[in-house]
């Protein structure tokens, strides 16, 4: 969820004409997302573990 809403705001910020505050929300949702894509693999390894 709150991937989506720095990336909204990315878009106001790009529709107010500031770049700096559109990178920043930007670079924001692209390490959540990344964060958000690592927990499946993380659970998998921990499930791994404990059934061997």
């Amino acid at each position: 969820m709150a991937v989506y809403s720095f990336a909204g705001d990315s878009l106001v910020a790009a529709a107010q004409e500031d770049l700096t505050k559109t990178f920043v929300y930007l670079s924001v949702a692209a390490v959540f997302f990344v964060l958000i894509s690592l927990i499946p693999t993380r659970i998998r390894k921990r499930n791994q573990r404990q059934n061997p």
